[in-house]
């Protein structure tokens, strides 16, 4: 008897099973993939990419491509429910789509929601799409010989986005670009002392200031407020907690 197989989301984790949509059509079965974009990105060369070390072509997959040339069906929508009892998937146009099986990987998301008026200037890490849109911002930015960026998050997603940015600017005339990491307690705790270091050394050198002085509060209009009470402007700021 022929079944229906959703997949919500085309990460890594259904590479295989996208590869063999084909098999499964031809016995019969339907697949349907559901994506909020018609490729999906490789998060790992997402700085790269906002440093434009990359191209977007360089680090994405082409999703809808691989799955209608196999006779799949991609409905470009998002996940936003699950109704096991009733088997079925809701989307945020509000479509309910049925299944037999159901497989799920759509990915990370930044868990900051801390955030007062304009946000056309604020950045997360995922999805990796935005970064790309925040390279464009960027350049366009780079006109301004003070140019100052902020990012929030602790990790190792901060720190890449920092380097990168900074890259960035440089590389589009901006030499004098101010970039400030607000790391809470410390930067990047969980990795080596030999890792810290080597990520030290190197902000230091670029004139990269890394804020341990506390943890961000909330983002006011491109500021940064603290909850030691502390407040920081700046032209664009990134969100990397939590990833």
């Amino acid at each position: 008897m022929a079944k229906k197989l959703l997949l919500a989301g085309g990460g890594h984790a259904h590479m295989m099973l996208l590869a063999h949509i084909g098999t499964l059509t031809t016995e019969g079965h339907e697949v349907t993939v559901v994506q909020p974009s018609n490729h999906h990105y490789y998060s790992g060369m997402g700085p790269g990419m906002l440093s434009s070390f990359y191209t977007a072509e360089d680090i994405r997959f082409r999703t809808r491509f691989v799955v209608e040339r196999q006779g799949g069906r991609f409905i470009l929508d998002k996940a936003v429910r699950i109704d096991a009892g009733n088997r079925f998937v809701e989307l945020e146009s509000g479509i309910r789509q049925e299944y037999d099986v159901l497989s799920c990987n759509t990915g990370s998301f930044v868990p900051f929601t801390d955030i007062e008026g304009e946000n056309d200037k604020i950045f997360s890490a995922k999805p990796i799409e935005r970064l790309l849109e925040a390279q464009k911002s960027i350049i366009g930015g780079c006109s301004n010989p003070d140019l100052s960026i902020n990012i929030v998050g602790g990790g190792a997603a901060a720190a890449e986005i920092a380097g990168n940015v900074h890259h960035l600017a440089v590389k589009n005339g901006c030499p004098g670009v101010k970039v400030r990491i607000f790391a809470g307690s410390k930067l990047m705790k969980n990795a080596t002392p030999a890792i810290q270091r080597i990520v030290r050394n190197y902000f230091q050198k670029k004139n990269i200031t890394i804020d341990e002085s506390g943890h961000v509060e909330r983002i006011e209009n491109s500021t940064v407020i603290m909850k030691n009470g502390q407040s920081h402007s700046s032209d664009f700021i990134f969100l990397a907690t939590g990833v």
